[in-house]
């Protein structure tokens, strides 16, 4: 992808491969790719003449702005600014251009400005060449040991990224599913997580930590020691501490609630194999059934997803699960091949 960007950026792309590029840099391997090339490309962006065909954007401009963000972590008025410079880019984006590398290095410099603006975003040393990708399929589960010391258990369809620059000095790593950690303590060096909308700051713990981007949600339950949970978006909520046998529950857009927790394994029973329902939704219980047995469920009656189930299972074959649902819930369900159609009774 690198050489596309590079493409992209010497003006050589097509259409389709420029929207490629755009998408990319949106993700976190773009952004970490992209606070390396500012670095190191800001002379020739701050000082090129080719940044004459855009005045709008101004640069200099912009970096004094996200300088003074950095040091005073909050400007309404330098937002608005960066957001009518990145809409003003996002307009022209569609109309034809002249020169089209002004444009890459400023929407470059605007994805990384508005990383910048994040209080919780730390930085790269340097560019990380590549990224380990761990991945636990539906229907398994996957333990990661990281460099550090510490130990990471993916549940059924879950991801963790681990840049290839990650050390004992530079923990960071990216999630989505449900994730379990065991983090080795350094006060020197605390452990960021990033979610889909959140970012956890940890010193030494266990917990877990879920986030499916589809939800837009982040919730955190601590198992020992602590752990701090903040908005992947800078200026919405404020940074909370979440302490042993408490979660944290984040919806983007929301403040960030805090509970006692009094049944830890509710939340992290999956790891020795128990399949635990507490009234929950069924549209949850089939979603889970989905990720947990590698199977795809279909409810026909939207009533159902709103009755609620509280069960445990451990280690039980999918048949025997079923059996005692539908006669827990009074439905039915049938099975095609790894389709399974639950039924109400009544129709």
């Amino acid at each position: 992808m690198q050489k596309l960007v590079q493409k992209y950026l010497e003006n050589r792309c097509t259409p389709e491969e420029a929207d490629e590029v755009l998408e990319w840099l949106k993700t976190k391997e773009g952004e970490a790719f992209l606070t390396w090339k500012i670095s190191h490309d800001k002379d020739y962006f701050f000082h090129s003449k080719e940044t004459e065909f855009y005045p709008e954007l101004d640069s200099v401009l912009l970096l004094e702005q996200i300088k003074e963000k950095r040091r005073l972590t909050g400007s309404s008025q330098s937002d608005k600014k960066i957001k009518n410079s990145r809409n003003s880019y996002q307009n022209k984006s569609r109309q034809p251009r002249k020169n089209f590398l002004p444009f890459a290095m400023a929407a470059a410099f605007i994805a990384v400005a508005v990383m910048i603006f994040n209080p919780f975003y730390t930085g790269l040393e340097e560019p990380p060449a590549s990224y380990q990708v761990f991945e636990a399929d539906r229907g398994e589960r996957k333990t990661v040991y990281l460099r550090d010391g510490s130990t990471l258990v993916l549940n059924h369809e879950s991801r963790i990224t681990i840049p290839d620059n990650f050390s004992a000095t530079n923990r960071r790593v990216s999630m989505e599913g449900q994730v379990w950690f065991e983090v080795e303590s350094d006060d020197e060096h605390p452990f960021h997580i990033e979610a889909s909308n959140s970012v956890v700051r940890v010193l030494g713990t266990s917990f877990v930590m879920e986030s499916y981007p589809k939800e837009k949600s982040t919730r955190v339950v601590v198992n020992d020691g602590k752990v701090a949970i903040g908005a992947l978006e800078s200026g919405t909520t404020e940074e909370k501490i979440i302490t042993k046998n408490q979660g944290g529950l984040l919806i983007t857009g929301q403040e960030i609630e805090i509970e006692e927790i009094r049944d830890i394994e509710r939340y992290t029973g999956w790891r020795n194999g128990k399949l635990i329902f507490y009234d929950t939704p069924f549209g949850e219980v089939a979603e889970r059934l989905e990720r947990w047995y590698d199977v795809e469920c279909i409810i026909t009656d939207p009533a159902i997803k709103k009755e609620k189930l509280t069960s445990v299972f451990e280690d039980e074959p999918l048949r025997q699960v079923l059996d005692v649902i539908a006669l827990s819930m009074n439905i039915r369900y049938e099975i095609d091949n790894q389709t399974i159609t639950f039924k109400s009774n009544n129709l």
